[in-house]
């Protein structure tokens, strides 16, 4: 029996990066606490999806409304509605622990159901029937970007800028920073999100390099590609000597440190590698022994020259092809690093994200592509 070859091509696109060079944007917060937009993207000119979140000192009570405000320079498709938001209340005022509870949202209020509706071009209205919500907790809403008219557009800018978006309730008010990008000389830099209350800056630089991230080899964006070459059955295809690993940079001076996520382009709550014909599905598993698959592993955190990195569980295995299942875009991202206070890599000595593949004798032959967007992001 001969065997299938199937010839995979893997594209990673690395777009996060940053930042906070000369920011030191400080809002002033009247009764909104722990207010901050954690976004999708924050290049100029694209589309985003922002989730908010804010802590409330005063209940918001039956009949009566919220708003979030986003600068003029927002655009928001004409036809985005209730279907395109998401409102949940935590059980405690600590954003970063609370445990949400969502809330019904509809064209208009009516007993449990929360009216939303645009008025003007940026503003988002949440209007209670008969539901509350509760003082001292922690309120998230997520405004999504949902395909034509439902979508949510960052400014056009050419230099990064800082923009304020606006939350008031009936008896709080407060403000949030965020930062969108325009550096026309590097493109593929995203995604920052900046706590509004602290100074905040965060670094990230991603390259793919043969062998380890030992040295202080850069890549171009262009070239910021991974080649498996010929997948053979039974055979696992993994970073090393030939297959490159993807070297990640990176660092904040939070106090609080901060996480690097991944995620697939691959349609589906769980990755792939796609092809016309099938799919090589991203998995947690050992790919010495398992029958296919595609995944990554941190294979080393690096010698950072200030603080430490951890992998994340199921990232950290310290078994080359023992990896861990990359979420797709219908999942959350997958969180691969964190830190906890403030971090910085060694140039030379960088985070090592090793990148292995397998099929099995049911894949059909084709051409196999995947992106990979990583993001970074400072914990509160």
């Amino acid at each position: 029996m001969s065997k299938t070859k199937n010839l995979i091509k893997f594209t990673v696109i690395v777009i996060v990066a940053l930042v906070a060079l000369g920011f030191n944007n400080k809002v002033k917060a009247d009764r909104l606490t722990t207010t901050f937009d954690q976004m999708s993207r924050v290049a100029s000119n694209v589309n985003a999806s922002h989730t908010i979140y804010f802590s409330i000192t005063s209940a918001v009570s039956s009949g009566e409304s919220f708003t979030i405000t986003f600068p003029s320079a927002f655009t928001f498709g004409s036809s985005y509605d209730f279907n395109d938001v998401v409102l949940e209340q935590g059980n405690i005022a600590s954003c970063l622990t609370a445990t949400f509870t969502g809330k019904t949202v509809g064209t208009t209020p009516s007993g449990a159901t929360w009216g939303v509706s645009k008025s003007g071009t940026t503003t988002i209205t949440f209007t209670s029937g008969t539901d509350t919500l509760t003082a001292n907790r922690c309120v998230r809403v997520t405004l999504n970007t949902n395909g034509t008219n439902h979508t949510i557009s960052n400014p056009n800018v050419s230099t990064n800028t800082v923009y304020n978006v606006e939350i008031a309730t009936a008896s709080d008010a407060g403000q949030l920073a965020l930062i969108i990008l325009g550096d026309a000389s590097a493109t593929n830099v995203d995604q920052v999100s900046l706590n509004a209350k602290i100074s905040t800056s965060i670094l990230m630089g991603i390259d793919t390099v043969t062998t380890d991230c030992n040295n202080s080899t850069q890549t171009t964006p262009a070239n910021q590609s991974v080649n498996f070459g010929q997948l053979y059955p039974g055979t696992a295809q993994i970073s090393g000597a030939v297959i490159p690993y993807v070297c990640i940079e990176a660092g904040t001076n939070s106090v609080n440190g901060f996480r690097i996520l991944v995620q697939s382009s691959r349609a589906n709550t769980v990755g792939g590698l796609v092809a016309s014909g099938g799919t090589i599905v991203s998995a947690t598993a050992n790919l010495n022994v398992a029958g296919s698959g595609y995944g990554l592993r941190v294979s080393s955190t690096g010698t950072p020259t200030l603080g430490t990195f951890s992998a994340t569980s199921p990232f950290n295995s310290g078994t080359s092809g023992d990896i861990g299942l990359v979420s797709g875009t219908l999942g959350t991202a997958s969180q691969i690093i964190t830190s906890t206070a403030p971090v910085r890599s060694g140039s030379s000595s960088r985070i090592a994200i090793e990148l292995a593949a397998k099929s099995d004798t049911s894949t059909v032959s084709g051409s196999y592509t995947d992106t990979l967007t990583f993001t970074a992001f400072t914990n509160l």
